[in-house]
Formats: structure tokens, sequence, C-alpha cells
């Protein structure tokens, strides 16, 4: 599992890197400008490799935890216990950002698009993925809560 574990993670830290690199040419460029065009679309390109990909790396963590982060040394069963669960707390966290990512780059698509005067088709989805923010982030939240009572 690590072999598509590790050259995913490169992926998704490259294109992390990529976005924040990218982030600034538009800030300075004239708005609307080729370069902040140019610029932008690879800044919407890595930011959707970058969910994408966290939202796989997210589902691994989430079900195969040991099999992506093995144990430094021997282990006894409640150790274990205790550290798939927490990782797979975790994943749940990753793929909850993954899933913001997403919707905020579709959705920043689509105001540019709404900008350009173009038609825009999908206003369902948008609905949609907002009502699916929140009650995933109200779901999250939900089971912070019940953990942290424990």
């Amino acid at each position: 599992m690590r072999e598509l574990y590790l050259p995913l993670l490169a992926l998704h830290i490259g294109a992390g890197v990529t976005s924040l690199l990218s982030l600034v040419p538009p800030l300075i460029a004239r708005k609307g400008g080729a370069l902040h065009r140019r610029v932008g679309m690879v800044f919407v390109a890595a930011m959707a490799i970058t969910a994408v990909s966290g939202l796989v790396i997210a589902g691994l963590w989430i079900a195969v935890p040991l099999a992506v982060k093995p144990p430094s040394s021997p282990q006894s069963p409640e150790q274990a216990a205790a550290q798939i669960a927490g990782m797979r707390q975790f994943g749940c966290f990753l793929a909850y950002l993954g899933v913001l990512i997403l919707q905020a780059v579709t959705s920043g698509m689509r105001a540019v698009a709404v900008g350009r005067r173009r038609a825009v088709h999908g206003a369902l989805v948008d609905r949609a993925m907002a009502v699916f923010v929140l009650g995933s982030g109200a779901a999250l939240a939900i089971a912070g809560i019940c953990q942290g009572a424990r």
C-alpha cells in the first residue's frame, strides 16, 4: 500500500506547493490580464489536484491506516487499536478539508464563468455541495465532541 501512498503524497505536496507559488503572480498582475488568467488556471488545476489527492490519501488513512503508517516499534493490541482510531479520525478531518477545497475551487470557477456572462448550469450542484459541506462539517463536529467526552 505504501507503493501507492508515497507517490500520491509526493503528488499532493507538489501540487500544494505549486498552488501556493502560483498564488503570487495573479495578486500582482493586472486583473483580467493574460498573466492573471493563465497563472490563475494553474492555481485552480493545482488546487484541484491537491484536493483530489488529499481525498484519496484520507481514504487510505481511513481504510488501511497501519499499511499507510506502520508502527515503528512493536505494539500491544490496545496501542494498535488506539493508533488506528486516531488515524481514522484524522483521515475524516483530512477528507473534510479535501471536500472544502473542491467546493471552493468549483464555486470559484462558477463565479468566474458568471463574471464572463456565460450561462451557468448547476445551481443545484452548488446547493448540494453547500448542504454536503455543512452536513459533513456538523457530523465531524459532533464526532469530535463525542470523542472529547470520553
